[in-house]
């Protein structure tokens, strides 16, 4: 965000990173700005609401998580609730239409690259 923001910077850049993201009003009532100040700002400096920056963005630390995990102790349901998911089903079907794959498929590609890497060595 641009340091001509009436909140702080770094308390708003901690905020749109945090795992799971907070809410809408417990974001402004952190930075003391009301959540109508907060949307504004948002709009101007991201160009998209809270809400639609935090899911794109959860999505991409998710299809991130999902292709380096082990999918030996990793879940899809681990992972998408870590990034603020919580109805699994949906972020099922976003994330298919966003990457053309089921998350559960990136999960276990991780392995199979593994195992083509071990195979390589040998």
């Amino acid at each position: 965000m641009r340091s001509s923001s009436p909140y702080p910077q770094g308390l708003a850049e901690e905020l749109l990173e945090a795992e799971p993201p907070p809410s809408v009003t417990a974001s402004g009532a952190a930075l003391g700005v009301s959540q109508r100040m907060l949307r504004e700002c948002c709009n101007k400096h991201l160009g998209m609401d809270l809400s639609r920056y935090r899911r794109l963005r959860g999505m991409q630390r998710a299809h991130r998580a999902l292709r380096y995990e082990n999918p030996d102790t990793a879940s899809v349901s681990t992972v998408a609730r870590r990034y603020g998911f919580r109805d699994l089903s949906r972020f099922a079907v976003n994330y298919r239409v966003r990457y053309g794959e089921l998350p559960s498929a990136t999960l276990r590609r991780h392995q199979r690259m593994a195992d083509l890497t071990l195979r390589g060595r040998t």
